[in-house]
């Protein structure tokens, strides 16, 4: 099985979230703060504020719309 490093994203789940060096071949994968899984906003400290602050900012303009 071979691994896509430029396509290979990580996010660490913590509440003193930090990024961790994970190398595969000489390539570093890179750490992100946020990431969508099936139509759901995940962050690395595990909260949803963003998640709700985005469906109601869309339902807004879906509600503004004429």
């Amino acid at each position: 099985m071979e691994i896509n490093v430029e396509k290979s994203k990580m996010l660490r789940i913590s509440r003193s979230p930090s990024p961790i060096r994970m190398m595969i071949d000489p390539k570093q994968i890179e750490n992100v703060e946020y990431f969508n899984y099936y139509g759901s906003m995940i962050t690395n400290q595990a909260r949803c504020t963003p998640e709700i602050k985005y469906r109601v900012a869309m339902a807004e303009a879906i509600q503004s719309t004429p």
